[in-house]
C-alpha cells in the first residue's frame, strides 16, 4: 500500500465511513513500520458531502468531467482570437454541462441515500466552474480527490464554516406565517382572530428544528476541534515512537560497545596477570643472582 492507494480507497468511500476507515489504514501503515505513509495517510482531510457528490461523479461519470474540462482550453483560445461567437457558444455550452453534471451529482447523491439541500446543488455548479479555471482544482476533481467546495472566480476553497454547511442538510421551509385571515361573517367583522392551534404547533416546530441545527453546527464545530486535537495528538505520539525506536538503537548500539569494552577489559587483566608473574619470576632471579655473588 501506497499513499495514493490509501487516498483512491478513502475518497471512493463515504465520507461517513472516512475516519474509521482512516485509522485502520493508518495502523496498518504503522504495522507494516511505515510511519512517513502512516503521517500522510493521517493528513488526508475528510471530504465534506459536496466534495463527495463531485468526486462520486468524477469517479461515475469521468467521460463527462473530462469533457467539460477540454472546454477550458477552447474558450481559452476563442478568447484569444477574441472570437465573440465563439465565446458566446462555448459558454453556452459550458452553462449547460455544469448544469447537467450538477444535477447529474445530487442525482447520483440520492441514489446513495443523501439527499441534498439546494445550496449543495449551487455549490457542485460552482465547483465545476471553478475546475475550468484553476488547473489545480481540475486535477482533484479529475482524480475524485476534492475535500471541499471551491468557489467560482478564483478565490479558492471555502472556510471552514462554509465548508460545515456544505455538508449540512437544510430544513425543508415550511408555509409561509402570519396573522390569520379576518373572518367574513358577520356586518362589520370582528377583531383579528386569534393564531390557530396548528399554526403554533408549526411555529413550534420551526424553533425546535433552528435549535437543534444550532446544536448540530456548534456540535460539527466542536467534532471537527477534536479530530484536530486526535490527528495532533497522534502525531506527537508517532514522534515520539520514532525517538524510542533511536534510543533503542543507540541502547543496542551502547550494550554492545560495553560488551566490546568489558571483552579487552577481561583480555587487560589477563595480561596483567601474566605481566605481574614474569615480573615476580625475574624479581627471584635477580635475588638468586645476588645471593650467587655474595658466596
Amino acid at each position: 500500500m501506497d499513499l495514493d492507494d490509501a487516498a483512491e480507497e478513502l475518497y471512493a468511500g463515504s465520507p461517513d465511513d472516512f475516519v474509521e476507515r482512516r485509522t485502520a489504514l493508518v495502523a496498518q501503515a504503522r504495522a507494516a513500520r511505515d510511519r512517513p505513509l502512516a503521517r500522510e495517510i493521517a493528513a488526508l482531510r475528510r471530504p465534506t458531502r459536496t466534495a463527495w457528490l463531485l468526486n462520486r461523479l468524477a469517479r461515475d461519470d469521468a467521460g463527462g468531467i473530462t469533457a467539460l474540462l477540454e472546454l477550458a482550453a477552447e474558450l481559452e483560445d476563442a478568447q484569444r482570437r477574441r472570437s465573440g461567437p465563439d465565446l458566446r457558444r462555448l459558454s453556452a455550452e459550458r452553462r449547460r454541462r455544469v448544469d447537467q453534471l450538477a444535477r447529474d451529482a445530487v442525482r447520483r447523491g440520492a441514489a446513495a441515500g443523501y439527499a441534498a439541500a439546494e445550496s449543495a446543488l449551487q455549490e457542485v455548479g460552482q465547483s465545476l466552474q471553478s475546475a475550468l479555471g484553476d488547473p489545480a482544482t481540475a486535477e482533484l476533481l479529475r482524480r475524485g480527490r476534492l475535500t471541499t467546495a471551491v468557489s467560482y472566480g478564483g478565490f479558492g476553497s471555502t472556510d471552514l464554516m462554509a465548508a460545515m454547511a456544505a455538508s449540512m442538510p437544510t430544513a425543508a421551509p415550511g408555509p409561509e406565517t402570519g396573522a390569520e385571515p379576518e373572518p367574513g361573517s358577520g356586518a362589520g367583522g370582528e377583531a383579528e382572530a386569534e393564531p390557530e392551534p396548528e399554526d403554533e404547533e408549526r411555529r413550534a416546530r420551526e424553533r425546535r428544528a433552528a435549535e437543534a441545527e444550532d446544536r448540530w453546527v456548534q456540535a460539527a464545530a466542536a467534532l471537527a476541534d477534536r479530530e484536530q486535537e486526535a490527528e495532533e495528538a497522534t502525531a506527537r505520539a508517532d514522534a515520539l515512537a520514532d525517538r524510542v525506536e533511536e534510543l533503542q538503537t543507540e541502547l543496542a548500539r551502547a550494550e554492545a560497545d560495553e560488551a566490546a569494552a568489558r571483552s579487552e577489559a577481561r583480555d587487560a587483566r589477563r595480561r596483567h596477570q601474566g605481566a605481574t608473574r614474569a615480573a615476580a619470576e625475574a624479581e627471584r632471579a635477580r635475588d638468586e643472582a645476588r645471593a650467587a655473588l655474595e658466596r
